[in-house]
């Protein structure tokens, strides 16, 4: 059973029972991977109070402290915290691969029913709908846009809820352990969730928009090299890479903001975090110096346990940032995609009666003002039939039939002449009479009388000498005119204010007497007299009933009614609070954002802490706390200038040079002979299906081509976003390991031996994502070759009624590409679980190995924690 929606998301909605478990399981999964590194940092926080217990850190006069346990305790307690370390592991392990394999899979599970649906759906249309329709733009769609999809509703969510889970499991331990400082640390969060929810929301609109110019561009390729014959024989190469390039132009102008708006909000949040560092560490040290019970100086495990959870929790909400991005992506890829997929009406049944005042309501977009559209005859149905006095519409004269009719829409349409030629439009040869009496019924023969001109007086273009209410009025007197059996009122108030709305409404509830009429409504306050009320949802009648029949059910009439209730009083508290404060400032968005600094390492940084707290000088430690609040303020500028270079060079850089593959890689194909045309590889499906995703996935392969196609003029380049995060954990790697030397080279050389092994787990992960990749895009190229070939002859097809025949040959290349996904699901879980696990294993030993070194006195207690 396909779900209409799953966590009020729409990418979810093709969803069915294995999937929901599959979701819900890795869900599960990901909350209990996510626990794990909050509940780390308590075993770190005893292990450093045993070290502390066990007369292993010095004081400042390097006389141990006094002895509270035997070395033998400590080791013996060392031992149990390690095998707790050992068991995280294993934890991490197993529900870490449930979370990435989970959601892999049930990712490509709907990814497929969404193609094999879209096709459908394409196939289904009436051939006037491919006349207005650009074939081109829709295999761009058929591929870009549904792989956006599968990124967005796979394992990307479950680390975004895995970055949550470790937020709020940190959050608690830091409420727990210390409330004060937890609070004030937490007051920058809605800081960060509304620069967070801006960009979001930035982002969204651009990727809608940067999707919307490739179509245009896939839309010219594909209409080229279908045709690729007649442009190398009229040699208009050059003219079509002109037009193709034109398209390209306008995707990566709207692809740079994008990179730099995405960039700009982590930026954001990275800025605030590090403010928040300051400000706790400010803080905290002030809770130390006024003696409160749980910070005092020789308690360091309180005040680094709180800090260090509460900063590595809101530190996940920025690493959830990107993940969200792409799920954000995906939901505006959806909107498109679904768009052609849906029907707006889907088996709507309704019997109105001869007089009746019918009134529609509903959600927007449930298919109100479509279901007046086809009574109108301006579209037909594809399945069903709408009869009047029990005639088919479809069989009655259109002229005729509309003469009928009498509409008022919500946005009136005047024409540029006087007040009695407007109203004259609505029926040939009537007289003035006839014009004053219907402006009588519309309430607009006062004011119209009260114009020096009258019935001769100019509403302008577009009626822009009218007010709102006056051109509404207008546009009634025009529909009664016409003497029309049938009125339909399509929320012909809702764009009114409250004193306009009301002299049109009842002039509405006047021109109702006495005719049939249907009304679509935004305000269910205008439709409470109506004879019957219908509820739409989803193109369905939910409901049906009169005013207080249906607030009696207190179902979704009853829903919207209540809502709307309190839209208004908020409204009404929104107008209060305006008229206080009507010089409220505005904050000019800052035009540079952040790249992570990774210069400074937070390990040491966190070492630097504990040695602070165990100065015993309260001048002294007054001091140290200002300078490192400051050095985490000046971090956090870097880090949001960093951030806003990275965006605005990588991002720009990454876009420049995918246009130029993409303009090479197409005037390579129209210069090659018509013999390789004729290669069944090369289909224009094929073709396009290597422009819209091959040369987008290059941005991010290896940075050294990058360099690469510096010396070798016409080589594919990789840049983008993904080689500034190369090259921040190239350098934070690299002063990691020379800080660790520094401080314990025989520690380090321990954790060195096991990077080797990580190394190879990901090898192994690359080598099979480069296989899977290469047959993922064989398979979906032969796919996308049949969609290609169906719609470019949808007539021929349709006349052969052929479209099954289509439709399973389709399904058939989708079903092998759907295997090797599901095969690619087992090893990314396994090889993400076993990476993800083997550090807490690594800690494990490191710490194991830094007690041994300490106790022989060949290590300090800070140069371990290095």
């Amino acid at each position: 059973i396909i779900l209409p929606c799953f966590f009020c998301f729409p990418q979810f909605r093709f969803a069915d029972g294995l999937d929901i478990t599959l979701m819900m399981l890795g869900l599960l999964a990901s909350l209990i991977n996510g626990a794990c590194l909050p509940i780390m940092s308590l075993i770190l926080g005893e292990m450093s109070d045993n070290l502390i217990s066990g007369c292993l850190v010095k004081t400042n006069t390097t006389n141990y402290r006094n002895c509270t346990q035997s070395q033998e305790k400590v080791n013996e307690d060392m031992i149990v915290l390690t095998l707790c370390y050992v068991g995280i592991g294993v934890t991490a392990w197993v529900f870490g691969y449930m979370q990435i394999s989970f959601w892999v899979m049930t990712a490509a599970r709907q990814t497929k029913r969404i193609r094999k649906q879209f096709f459908h759906s394409i196939l289904a249309q009436d051939i006037s709908w491919f006349d207005s329709c650009d074939i081109g733009e829709l295999n761009t769609r058929m591929t870009d846009d549904i792989n956006k999809i599968n990124d967005g509703i796979g394992d990307k969510i479950a680390l975004l809820f895995q970055n949550m889970s470790t937020f709020s499991i940190g959050l608690a331990i830091g409420l727990v352990k210390g409330w004060k400082l937890t609070l004030v640390t937490l007051s920058t969060s809605p800081l960060i969730i509304a620069s967070a929810a801006m960009f979001s929301r930035i982002v969204i609109t651009l990727s809608s928009k940067e999707l919307s110019a490739y179509s245009k561009a896939g839309a010219v390729a594909e209409e080229v090299l279908s045709s690729i014959q007649t442009v190398i024989t009229f040699g208009a190469q050059e003219k079509e890479i002109q037009r193709y390039t034109q398209n390209l132009k306008d995707a990566k102008d709207v692809g740079i903001k994008k990179a730099i708006a995405s960039k700009l909000s982590l930026g954001a949040v990275y800025f605030f975090m590090n403010g928040t560092y300051g400000l706790a560490f400010w803080y905290g040290t002030s809770l130390i110096l006024r003696g409160e019970p749980d910070y005092t100086i020789g308690t360091v495990l309180a005040v680094s346990l709180v800090f260090f959870s509460v900063i590595h929790s809101s530190y996940c909400i920025g690493a959830a940032a990107p993940n969200f991005e792409i799920f954000t992506i995906a939901r505006g890829a959806a909107f498109n995609i679904f768009r052609i997929i849906d029907k707006v009406l889907k088996g709507l049944n309704l019997k109105i009666k001869s007089g009746e005042t019918v009134a529609l309501v509903g959600p927007n977009g449930s298919g109100k003002s479509t279901a007046v559209q086809l009574l109108q005859r301006l579209y037909d149905p594809d399945d069903g039939f709408i009869t009047v006095d029990g005639n088919d519409i479809r069989t009655l004269n259109v002229q005729h039939y509309r003469e009928h009719f009498g509409v008022v829409s919500q946005e009136p349409v005047l024409f540029g002449t006087t007040i009695n030629n407007n109203i004259k439009y609505g029926r040939d040869g009537v007289t003035d009479e006839d014009i004053e009496k219907a402006a009588k019924e519309a309430n607009a023969y006062d004011f119209i009388m009260e114009f020096p001109r009258k019935f001769n007086t100019l509403v302008g273009e577009k009626g822009a000498q009218m007010s709102g209410g006056q051109k509404q009025r207008i546009a009634i007197a025009r529909a009664l005119v016409r003497n029309p059996k049938i009125l339909i009122l399509d929320e012909a108030t809702s764009a009114l204010d409250t004193e306009s709305e009301s002299l049109v409404q009842a002039a509405l509830e006047k021109a109702s007497k006495g005719r049939t009429t249907i009304m679509v409504a935004h305000r269910l306050s205008t439709i409470r007299s109506a004879d019957m009320i219908v509820t739409i949802k989803d193109g369905m009648v939910v409901e049906k009933g009169t005013h207080a029949e249906l607030m009696a059910k207190q179902g979704l009439y009853y829903s919207l009614a209540m809502s709307q209730d309190i839209k208004k009083a908020d409204e009404e508290m929104e107008t209060m609070a305006y008229s206080t404060e009507k010089n409220t400032s505005s904050i000019p968005l800052c035009s540079m954002n952040s790249i992570k600094s990774d210069f400074t390492d937070k390990s040491e940084e966190s070492i630097q802490c504990k040695e602070m707290f165990e100065n015993d000088d309260k001048t002294t430690l007054k001091h140290d706390a200002e300078i490192y609040s400051i050095i985490f303020v000046i971090l956090g500028v870097i880090c949001f200038v960093s951030y806003f270079i990275q965006g605005l060079f990588y991002g720009r850089a990454g876009e420049i040079l995918t246009m130029r593959l993409r303009h090479l890689a197409f005037k390579a194909m129209l210069y090659q002979d018509i013999s390789w045309f004729d290669d069944k590889e090369n289909s224009p499906g094929a073709l396009t299906t290597i422009l819209a995703i091959d040369i987008a996935q290059i941005q991010g392969v290896c940075i050294l081509l990058l360099f690469l196609n510096s010396l070798y003029e016409g080589h594919a380049m990789a840049t983008g976003s993904r080689i500034g995060v190369l090259i921040q954990n190239a350098t934070n790697m690299g002063l990691s390991v020379i800080i660790s030397f520094i401080h314990g080279w025989e520690m380090t050389l321990l954790i060195l031996s096991i990077a080797p092994v990580l190394a190879l787990s990901g090898m192994i992960e690359t080598a099979a994502m480069t296989g899977f990749a290469n047959k993922d895009k064989q398979e979906l190229k032969r796919a996308g070759k049949i969609a290609t070939e169906a719609v470019e002859n949808i007539r021929t097809i349709v006349s052969l009624t052929r479209e099954k025949a289509f439709e399973q040959m389709y399904e058939e290349m989708l079903q092998t590409q759907h295997r090797n996904t599901l095969k690619k699901a087992q090893i990314t879980g396994v090889c993400y679980a076993f990476s993800h696990a083997f550090v807490y294993f690594a800690y494990a030993a490191g710490f194991r190995f830094g007690t041994y070194l300490i106790q022989s006195g060949r290590m300090t207690p800070e140069g371990m924690f290095m």
